[in-house]
């Protein structure tokens, strides 16, 4: 009796065993998170020039490429072909694009026509909503939960912005009579846009960020620069704002203003606050050579 109890109790262990193999091996060749972490951290696999998957297809001068949730994109001749990872085609639509702006965020996906009416909304391979607007589309963003924003320009305004949710449904309209809008952005709480703009009219130049509750339609606050300072760029960061100057960067928080990086203006080369998290700049070291920086500043 002893013996056999022994053997059942075996017997279970093994079939254990084989359900987690079968599991993992399951997880492993249908879920790419899994098997990234297993070829990298267990098998310690290193992906070779000869294993990197290659899509052959004949291209022109007019064709776009673009990436976005583990998929490529290309556009060419209003037909917008979706590609997965393996390089298989998966879906082929058919866009009025023929210059255009990408914008993605998550598992979003906006085409707009620069400087053209007509803008689509994509997520999981199809068009979710499509509108053609009254206006030059100058600019787009997009935040995490597909709300977007639209500059529009060549209305009776010097630039009108239009925010929609990821339905296509109109929330705001803020229109802007006088100074020029630099970038926009839009806060991932879908609650706030925020907008750079720059005043050329006076004897000195001056940059304001406009903050707007979204479900109010109404300003909650305007910084304003110093003189000939140009705000160039703008991003959300949780509910803070990240704002990148000529000569400078620095962080609204909480209403507070907190300088993050200055500028060396004959040696910094190139700055950009668009990388997840960090400010990346390029400049000149002591010995003139180019010299690459990116660090961690802020968390998203």
């Amino acid at each position: 009796m002893k013996k056999k109890k022994i053997n059942k109790k075996y017997l279970i262990i093994l079939l254990i065993l084989i359900l987690l193999v079968i599991t993992t091996v399951i997880l492993y060749l249908q879920n790419d998170i899994v098997r990234d972490f297993f070829d990298k951290n267990i098998l310690n696999k290193e992906v070779s020039k000869e294993e990197l998957v290659s899509i052959e297809k004949a291209t022109s001068n007019n064709e776009n490429i673009f990436a976005y949730d583990n998929k490529i994109v290309m556009l060419n001749q209003n037909s917008l072909e979706i590609y997965n990872r393996n390089g298989n085609k998966e879906k082929e639509l058919e866009v009025e694009i023929s210059s255009p702006i990408f914008e993605t965020n998550n598992k979003f996906l906006y085409i707009a026509e620069k400087d053209g009416q007509n803008l689509y909304s994509i997520s999981e391979n199809n068009i979710v909503w499509q509108k053609k607007l009254e206006g030059d589309i100058a600019n787009i963003c997009v935040n995490k939960n597909g709300y977007i924003a639209v500059d529009l320009k060549g209305t009776a305004y010097k630039n009108v912005i239009k925010v929609f949710n990821n339905e296509g449904f109109e929330v705001l309209t803020k229109y802007i009579s006088s100074e020029a809008v630099t970038d926009i952005a839009l806060s991932n709480s879908n609650e706030e846009l925020a907008i750079a703009k720059i005043d050329y009219s006076g004897i000195t130049v001056k940059s304001f960020l406009e903050i707007i509750d979204i479900n109010e339609a109404e300003t909650v606050k305007i910084y304003e620069s110093n003189a000939n300072e140009l705000l160039i760029n703008i991003n959300y960061n949780k509910n803070n704002v990240i704002c990148m100057y000529d000569t400078y960067i620095n962080m609204i928080e909480n209403g507070n203003t907190q300088e993050l990086k200055k500028f060396n203006e004959a040696d910094t080369l190139f700055a950009s606050i668009d990388l997840n998290s960090s400010i990346v700049e390029v400049s000149r070291n002591t010995e003139r050579t180019i010299k690459f920086k990116n660090k961690l500043y802020y968390n998203k």
